[in-house]
């Protein structure tokens, strides 16, 4: 006997009865409930066209900040765009601007507040390990090598995947190389040369390293020289006149 196939099982249809009763069932729902279904349908349009507005309203907020700052010259002139247009990427570069050209003048106090400015404000931005280099810079333009130090390796520790960690590393290890601090400073130049193999820093941390070395080695060398006792010299000549010879006087 042949397999007869089995029929799959399928939804069973409606009669035209129980269609009518579910359109009807259907209808009825939507007339109880129109006001309902209409004030939720007049908010979404009122939450879209809102939405909508804000984003293009942002768009060209964003669109004024760029030109704004392209117009900029002055410091003063970067500062009110950073002011003016808070939270954009444009007032990010505007504060960053403004802290390099007060720099620049020498002006350390308004530079320190707009370097401050962009590291409070913006605390995600690219241009922010550039603004904690900044505030780094100041202390060393200011003689405070210390301080200096420290605050170039808090970029290199708190950004470090940024391209301003290598950079801040090199110059806390050249301070301490200035600063006496030689075992520091060659210590820093190795971390450099071995977690920022690819920086363009690492030539000169290189060189630096290397002169480091060459200078413990020669310290070294000299520390364990044998130290020879030197020859007794002979006595200088006098240089005493001689006492006059006496003549015996004839009688």
């Amino acid at each position: 006997m042949a397999n007869q196939p089995i029929p799959s099982p399928s939804s069973p249809e409606l009669l035209p009865n129980e269609r009518e009763v579910s359109f009807e069932t259907i209808y009825a729902f939507l007339v109880r409930n129109r006001a309902i279904i209409t004030f939720a349908v007049l908010t979404l349009i009122i939450v879209a066209a809102g939405a909508l507005f804000l984003h293009m309203q942002e768009t060209q907020r964003r669109h004024d900040a760029k030109m704004q700052l392209a117009r900029a010259r002055t410091p003063q002139d970067y500062e009110n765009v950073a002011r003016e247009y808070a939270g954009t990427t444009a007032a990010a570069t505007a504060w960053l601007r403004a802290g390099e050209i007060r720099t620049q003048q020498q002006d350390w106090d308004k530079a320190r507040t707009a370097y401050s400015a962009l590291i409070g404000q913006h605390p995600e931005s690219m241009l922010t390990p550039s603004a904690a280099a900044g505030m780094a810079l100041i202390l060393e333009s200011q003689g405070k090598l210390a301080e200096a130090i420290a605050a170039y390796q808090k970029v290199a520790k708190d950004y470090p995947k940024s391209f301003q960690a290598a950079q801040a590393l090199y110059n806390a290890a050249r301070l301490m190389q200035a600063n006496g601090q030689t075992r520091e400073a060659r210590q820093a130049f190795e971390e450099l040369v071995t977690a920022h193999a690819g920086s363009a820093w690492v030539r000169d941390a290189g060189e630096r390293l290397s002169q480091l070395k060459l200078q413990e080695k020669a310290a070294a060398a000299r520390i364990s020289a044998p130290t020879e006792n030197p020859a007794p010299s002979a006595p200088p000549p006098s240089t005493a006149t001689p006492p006059a010879k006496t003549r015996k006087k004839t009688r």
